[in-house]
C-alpha cells in the first residue's frame, strides 16, 4: 500500500511521497522538492540563484539516495556538495 502526500499550493504542482523511498513530482517547484530533501541530507541546501527554486519539475525520485535524487531533480543546475554542512545549487555554466 502506498502512503501518499499530495500538495498543491494553488500553483499546479503536486508532490506524492510513495512508500518511504519514492517521490513522484508533477509540476512542483524545485524549491518544494529541496525542502523535502533537506530533511534527508546532512547539509543545508542553498540556492545561489533564487530563480532556480522556481523551476517546475516532473519526475520520480528515489529517496533512499537523497543526493542522487537532488541531482536528478536539479538536472538543469549544478549541485555542489563540497562540505558536509552545505549543499549549493548553482546555475549551469
Amino acid at each position: 500500500m502506498a502512503v501518499c502526500h499530495a500538495r498543491d499550493g494553488g500553483r499546479g504542482g503536486v508532490l506524492r511521497l510513495r512508500r518511504r523511498d519514492r517521490l513522484a513530482v508533477d509540476g512542483a517547484q524545485l524549491r518544494e522538492v529541496t525542502q523535502l530533501l533537506d530533511r534527508r541530507v546532512a547539509g543545508r541546501i542553498v540556492f545561489l540563484d533564487e530563480a532556480l527554486g522556481d523551476t517546475r519539475i516532473v519526475g520520480s525520485y528515489d529517496l533512499s539516495d537523497p543526493m542522487s535524487a537532488l541531482r536528478s531533480a536539479a538536472a538543469d543546475a549544478t549541485v555542489i556538495d563540497g562540505s558536509p554542512l552545505l549543499i549549493l545549487i548553482t546555475p549551469k555554466d
